[in-house]
């Protein structure tokens, strides 16, 4: 029996290559890229590959999404991983802590073990997988108190973006004001853009949150269009998308797994113990030195 799960694999840098009957390994941004990866590329057909400064790995989804999924009809669920960040479906994973480190040459040994039939199966039994969510609270970069998704964004200085990304998502969905507060006021999110959707979750997804993002390019607000100009911006927006697409279509079937985050070698106790110790001398900012946008105050 043939699978009929389809996880594409975004790749912009060398490094080694996961392929199978499932996975299928893009090569993103390929149009501006000097890299001959011998993947296949996403500046193909419809494509947004130009744009990849801004959109990161969903330049090869929006790819898949335009070009290789009409083309096989056999697809039933539709997924997306990094190179270095993949799902794990064999596991339940830890919450708060999703992506468990673990190096190239074993994470190879491993997937070369993984039945194909088996992660198929997995991925059927529900309309969303995707990893434990990430707990900010417990990130020795961040406020380990009261850090939020949306002081995290604002570290990254995209806080305009973020206040007009929700102040129009409140407007759209006023029903659900209470739920999208309470998202971006709180501390965890599921992170790193790694999941697989039912195709026809997938393509409604995808339908909303590019059109969504490309709005958000086009804002009126120079100062906005400004922020979303910056690298990586729409990416990292996006990132913070699943969750709201999750709270405006509760009917759907989620499920949680667990997830490795791939590295060269494994973090020593000593280099970890270096991190910490780094905070203590340059603490973050406090979450509270972000202010939270009017749209969400109003939300209450």
């Amino acid at each position: 029996m043939k699978t009929s799960t389809t996880i594409f694999v975004a790749y912009h840098k060398p490094s080694a290559v996961f392929q199978s009957e499932i996975f299928v390994p893009i090569h993103v941004g390929a149009k501006d890229s000097a890299w001959d990866s011998g993947l296949t590329r996403d500046d193909g057909g419809d494509n947004i590959s130009s744009e990849n400064g801004r959109y990161c790995e969903l330049t090869g989804l929006y790819w898949g999404w335009k070009n290789y999924l009409p083309a096989h009809p056999e697809v039933e669920c539709v997924g997306l991983c990094h190179y270095r960040r993949f799902l794990n479906p064999f596991s339940k994973g830890v919450p708060g802590f999703p992506f468990r480190a673990e190096t190239f040459s074993r994470f190879s040994r491993l997937f070369s073990q993984w039945d194909s039939r088996e992660i198929d199966r997995l991925y059927h039994g529900a309309d969303v997988t995707l990893p434990t969510k990430t707990d900010l609270r417990k990130s020795w970069l961040y406020d380990r108190k009261k850090e939020t998704v949306y002081s995290q964004m604002a570290r990254k200085r995209l806080s305009r973006a973020m206040d007009a990304m929700i102040a129009e998502l409140i407007r759209r969905h006023p029903e659900h004001a209470g739920g999208l507060r309470d998202f971006y006021l709180g501390p965890d999110f599921h992170s790193c853009l790694t999941f697989v959707m039912k195709r026809d979750v997938f393509q409604a997804f995808a339908e909303w949150m590019f059109s969504f993002l490309g709005e958000l390019a086009d804002f009126p607000d120079e100062t906005v269009r400004a922020n979303v100009r910056s690298s990586r911006a729409l990416g990292f927006l996006a990132e913070r998308l699943v969750d709201v697409w999750l709270i405006l279509h509760p009917e759907l079937k989620v499920a949680e797994c667990g997830s490795f985050g791939l590295c060269d070698e494994k973090p020593s106790f000593l280099s970890d113990l270096r991190v910490k110790l780094r905070r203590f001398k340059h603490p973050p900012r406090k979450a509270d030195d972000f202010p939270v946008p009017p749209c969400l105050l109003q939300s209450k």
